[in-house]
């Protein structure tokens, strides 16, 4: 019994270090605790960075070049369009249209689009040349290409004649600006015109670092019809849809879909996609009568 007080000492000391080890044992478990979240917050705050372009996996469809239309410009107008090509249309003589001498062209600066390319800014403006309305008048749109060199506007290019157009003086219009290759913006003019059924069409003209080409014509619209008023009745409809598919080469391929709208809106009569080999080769089944 002499060594009891030394057996509570040595159970004290014992107890007193279990009790600081778990101590530390809490403190680094609290630790621990506290640190994931912040650990966690790194990664997601890394995770929603924007990636790097060379990271983002290629899409076959997205051109190499970025294309974006109509761009906020100030500095360039349809009356600047008008002053740089003046010395054009100063040199040219128009035709008398019809036995009138007042049957003449007007002319109309009417449409004005902006598109950049590789962070340059181009301008395609459409002017529409109409003639008197009637049956043997004729009318036509114009097509001129600017780019902005050194904070400067400069004519690059243009197409007199280039599209549309119809009877009674139609000129045609703009339609819209879509790529139909990795480099080559489409300008798309529509014309026709409505004579014992309806005729119409689309020009396709490609712009290729300012430079203008002729593309192809597609004929998209043919109806005809006999009787007057109620008694009017359609006898034949057909049209083509048509778009630009990438491909990997330098010009889009075209697909072309016929249909006949007669009975069913939607019946599809022949389908085709042509590549581009200088020019689009498109059959004779997707042409309608004039």
């Amino acid at each position: 019994m002499k060594n009891k007080p030394l057996y509570i000492l040595s159970g004290v000391v014992v107890l007193s270090i279990l009790i600081i080890l778990c101590y530390y044992w809490y403190s680094a478990s609290a630790e621990l605790k506290t640190d994931s979240p912040k650990t966690t917050a790194i990664v997601k705050k890394e995770a929603i960075q924007p990636l790097k372009k060379d990271s983002v996996d290629h899409n076959p469809e997205v051109p190499k070049s970025v294309y974006h239309w109509t761009p906020k410009v100030v500095d360039f107008t349809l009356d600047d369009a008008e002053r740089l090509t003046k010395s054009i249309y100063d040199t040219l003589t128009v035709d008398k249209q019809g036995d009138m001498e007042g049957d003449t062209i007007g002319r109309e600066f009417s449409d004005l689009v902006f598109f950049s390319a590789d962070d340059v800014l181009h301008a395609v403006v459409v002017v529409e040349n109409r003639g008197p309305f009637y049956g043997v008048s004729v009318g036509w749109c114009d097509v001129f290409s600017f780019v902005k060199e050194k904070n400067e506007w400069k004519l690059s290019d243009f197409m007199l004649n280039a599209g549309g157009g119809g009877m009674y003086g139609n000129p045609g219009e703009f339609r819209r600006l879509e790529l139909i290759g990795n480099q080559t913006v489409g300008i798309i003019l529509r014309g026709g015109q409505e004579h014992m059924g309806g005729n119409y069409h689309e020009n396709v003209i490609g712009l290729n670092q300012g430079k203008l080409q002729r593309i192809t014509t597609i004929d998209t619209h043919h109806d005809y019809g006999e009787g007057v008023g109620d008694d009017f009745k359609t006898l034949v409809c057909d049209e083509n849809e048509f778009k630009f598919i990438p491909n990997g080469r330098a010009m889009y391929d075209l697909k072309i879909t016929r249909f006949n709208r007669l009975s069913d809106k939607n019946k599809k009569v022949k389908e085709i996609v042509l590549p581009y080999h200088n020019s689009y080769k498109i059959p004779d089944v997707f042409l309608f009568e004039g």
